[in-house]
């Protein structure tokens, strides 16, 4: 039996096994990203109703039955989010888009709207109830379960003890963001993008004003008057990220059913380190091993990829603690240059050979590739080889073959990992 299938104890609450690892996917490379990287289930958005229009063409409603079939080969879930509210008008297409999600098979949608709960659980979908509704209190969960709500991803403005009450108050399965982008208003909810640029954040098409300068100026009146003053010193308006890390003990302490890593719109080493970061803690923590040299490494790969400063969020306490980003610069401590492309892939001896578009190829480079099909494969390159030739450099337009820990495919983007410059403070 695996370790997450016991019993754990963490201080003095016993839980019968782990919470599940919920996974972001915003394209295939993300999806594979997830699943090699130790994701119980992945979630994602397709259509009118995404949270993430912005993604509009990157996973595609036809590609769902596909999706499903790999997930539940590797005995993976795959939850569809279609939470955004939902017009008068739209409720033909909602009917539409649920039937195919229904039919391509999903383990539940990711809802907010009461139009996609009932024609949801009309079709026998299992549906678990967005934080865009803002449940917050048992009283709100237990309504919701009378409706047929099988799972509520809770407010992001509860804390650790809200969380932990509702819970054992309810005895509803519980979903809690446990890293990634917060937002400034309550659980997304904001007007901002809307009222700025006619882009509703509702209905998945935030433009981010919260994370931009702004300038003040003086209304005009009379001589001396209309000074301007840019607020650069504290983005008043960009919340920090949250990383629960720090704390994830505590966290499972709480019984949640799910911890939601955050971020459909990232790219797919995000989801492939930040993933591969928390199923390390939580199995050292199924094991009574998450010590500081494990937890020091979880950080290590987290801070590799995008992020702004790290935040505990409210799960401490409300209002939270140093909340606001300084500035909003990407605090990421490595960044990938493109070097080339897979140009075939031989199964048996696991070789690839790369074709270089820009820079150099060396043994002892570290390499990541990525591709639809392979997600993130992440290694430090061996001897190369070129005919009988075993060249120590290879430059553009030049190619070369060499030994891969795993499968690739013609086609994948070939990258080099490097220290990442410093980014200036703007």
């Amino acid at each position: 039996m695996r370790a997450r299938d016991d019993k754990l104890r963490i201080g003095r609450v016993v839980m019968e096994r782990l919470p599940e690892l919920l996974a972001p996917a915003g394209d295939p490379a993300c999806f594979h990203a997830a699943l090699e990287n130790g994701a119980d289930a992945v979630y994602l958005g397709v259509g009118r109703f995404n949270m993430r229009r912005a993604l509009d063409g990157r996973l595609e409603i036809n590609q769902l039955p596909a999706l499903v079939r790999e997930a539940h080969a590797r005995g993976k879930r795959l939850y569809v989010t279609l939470n955004t509210i939902v017009y008068q008008e739209e409720l033909e297409l909602l009917g539409r888009t649920l039937q195919r999600v229904a039919e391509a098979g999903v383990d539940a949608v990711i809802v907010s709207d009461w139009a996609a709960i009932l024609r949801a659980r009309a079709l026998g979908l299992a549906v678990h109830v967005s934080t865009q509704m803002s449940a917050s209190n048992a009283e709100t969960v237990r309504f919701l379960a009378s409706q047929g709500v099988e799972r509520v991803v809770l407010a992001r403005e509860c804390t650790l003890s809200e969380i932990r009450a509702i819970g054992q108050e309810t005895g509803m399965p519980l979903e809690v963001f446990a890293h990634g982008a917060q937002c400034v208003a309550t659980s997304g909810r904001c007007f901002l993008s809307q009222m700025a640029y006619g882009c509703s954040a509702s209905r998945g098409q935030c433009l981010q004003p919260c994370r931009r300068r702004y300038r003040i100026t003086e209304v005009p009146d009379g001589p001396g008057s209309g000074a301007a003053f840019e607020i650069g010193d504290s983005f008043v308006l960009s919340a920090k990220d949250l990383c629960t890390l720090p704390f994830l003990p505590e966290l499972v302490a709480a019984g949640v059913a799910s911890l939601k890593i955050e971020g459909r719109a990232r790219n797919p080493e995000y989801v492939a380190n930040v993933t591969r970061a928390y199923r390390l803690a939580l199995d050292a923590i199924a094991q009574d091993a998450y010590d500081e040299a494990t937890r020091a490494e979880c950080l290590r790969l987290v801070e590799a990829v995008y992020h702004r400063p790290f935040s505990e969020g409210l799960l401490m306490g409300r209002p939270g603690r140093d909340q606001f980003a300084e500035n909003d610069a990407n605090l990421a401590t490595e960044r990938k240059v493109y070097l080339g492309v897979v140009r075939n892939y031989y199964a048996r001896p696991s070789v690839a050979e790369v074709l270089v578009h820009d820079g150099s190829l060396t043994p002892g480079a570290r390499l990541a590739i990525h591709g639809p099909t392979t997600g993130v494969l992440d290694f430090v390159a061996g001897a190369l080889r070129r005919d009988e030739a075993t060249p120590t450099a290879v430059g553009r337009g030049e190619w070369a073959t060499l030994t891969i820990p795993g499968r690739v495919r013609p086609g994948d983007k070939v990258y080099r990992i490097l220290p990442a410059e410093p980014q200036p403070l703007r």
